[in-house]
């Protein structure tokens, strides 16, 4: 194990692995106190600060990034269906509006994903959001909710005519319905010849074909700590007790995220796990290639928090709580680097 430290100037969430003319830069956001992106080499302490300030131009709140290069980097705003292409100065060279090819049965927002939307070279895949409208009932939104697409593919973002695709219907109908209330992060992970879906109201992993976004396979996981996925809460518990997904959240296991080791060909997959005796313990479940269970290493949940970054040089963990108490605190990103196998 090895703690890298990157002083940032200011401590934040929205953190990324980008690989730049070959090599390796922690990036990270921060997008509204101090508007800007810093990448730090993983080799080194030069770094480089991407101004955001420009944005503040067009009145938006920014969702995500990606980085194909130092020139194009894209910005995906919140409650948006636009695209954001800067430089390295913060110059907005180009927007790039998709409403005109999202689907027409209803109002859709673009969101993130975990990977966050850049599957390969200038082909983004994003998540989509079916946005409450004209609908009598939230029995009637969320049954169009989860019979909609959620994913939409634009295979080339710069292209003088876009060509995209959408699907994914009624994923969460797989584990959930219209009487349930199935809020989360939108968990897609993509790779290069498939998309790994986990939610926390399921304990499988979902392999998707990315060219016809069509379920390949599940994958049911078990660990040793706990359950690892939530039942979820229905309209009318959510209706009488509000905070109750919430509290759903923090007294259940569910599974976190899903990483790639593609030096070691393994999967990691984060699950955090039912409390016990007012610890919530957290570990890492591995799977070789062909998504086999080979191992589980529970995790030090007094150190570590379950938010990780694969490198070509092991696994990046955050030792948040580790630092929590240092001085200088709110102005690092603190990572301990691991390599399991």
């Amino acid at each position: 194990m090895k703690d890298l430290t990157f002083k940032t100037g200011f401590k934040s969430g929205n953190v990324q692995i980008e690989i730049i003319n070959g090599k390796e830069y922690l990036c990270i956001g921060d997008f509204q106190r101090e508007k800007c992106i810093v990448l730090h080499p993983l080799d080194g302490k030069k770094q480089l600060t991407v101004d955001l300030s420009n944005l503040d131009l067009f009145q938006e709140k920014i969702m995500a990034f990606e980085i194909l290069d130092l020139d194009t980097i894209l910005v995906l705003p919140y409650y948006s269906t636009k695209i954001y292409c800067l430089n390295r100065t913060g110059d907005v060279w180009k927007i790039i509006d998709l409403k005109p090819y999202l689907p027409k049965d209803g109002k859709y927002e673009l969101k993130r994903s975990a990977t966050p939307f850049h599957y390969q070279n200038n082909t983004l895949i994003f998540s989509l959001e079916y946005v409450y409208t004209n609908e009598n009932d939230i029995y009637s939104f969320r049954q169009k909710r989860n019979a909609a697409p959620i994913l939409f593919k634009v295979e080339d973002i710069f292209a003088d005519s876009l060509k995209v695709s959408y699907g994914l219907d009624n994923l969460y109908n797989n584990f959930s319905d219209a009487n349930h209330v199935n809020i989360e992060g939108n968990n897609f992970v993509f790779f290069k010849d498939k998309i790994v879906f986990n939610s926390a109201y399921s304990d499988s992993l979902y392999i998707i074909n990315p060219v016809n976004f069509k379920i390949q396979t599940k994958i049911k996981l078990h660990s040793k700590y706990s359950k690892i996925n939530i039942r979820p809460v229905t309209n009318q518990q959510q209706s009488e007790e509000p905070s109750i997904v919430n509290s759903n959240f923090r007294t259940n296991g569910q599974i976190r995220s899903v990483k790639y080791y593609k030096k070691k060909d393994v999967y990691f997959v984060f699950a955090s796990h039912k409390p016990q005796q007012k610890e919530r313990n957290w570990s890492i479940i591995i799977l070789d290639k062909n998504f086999n269970q080979i191992d589980e290493i529970l995790m030090d949940s007094k150190k570590h928090a379950h938010y990780g970054l694969i490198s070509e040089q092991g696994i990046l963990i955050s030792s948040y709580y580790e630092t929590l108490w240092d001085s200088d605190t709110n102005y690092k990103n603190t990572y301990a680097l691991f390599d399991f196998l």
